[in-house]
């Protein structure tokens, strides 16, 4: 598991949020190229 700092500066949350986004399109198309 992650991690997280008491101390989290929104500007890096919302470049984590991305982030995660990001890692779950990435594991959404995987997913469907897998059901193929």
């Amino acid at each position: 598991m992650w991690e997280i700092p008491r101390h989290i500066e929104e500007s890096d949350f919302e470049y984590l949020q991305s982030k995660v986004s990001y890692l779950e399109g990435m594991m959404s198309n995987i997913f469907h190229y897998q059901r193929k």
